[in-house]
């Protein structure tokens, strides 16, 4: 849902992230037909930043 939300109304994202100025940013970008991929790339990417990693942490090898 979030993907799909960050695609066709990237504003609403920035907003939903708690970033206002970035929102109030995407969303005068997003107003401009050309500004709008780059503005859907831009939230997309700050979603996949703003969630905290999935993966394991690498375990240290033991005799270092």
């Amino acid at each position: 849902m979030f993907i799909a939300i960050g695609i066709l109304l990237p504003w609403l994202m920035f907003f939903m992230l708690g970033r206002t100025l970035e929102g109030i940013i995407c969303l005068i970008l997003q107003l401009t037909v050309l500004g709008w991929l780059p503005a859907a790339i831009w939230a997309l990417v700050a979603l996949h930043r703003s969630r905290p990693s999935r993966r394991k942490p690498k375990a240290d090898k033991p005799g270092n």
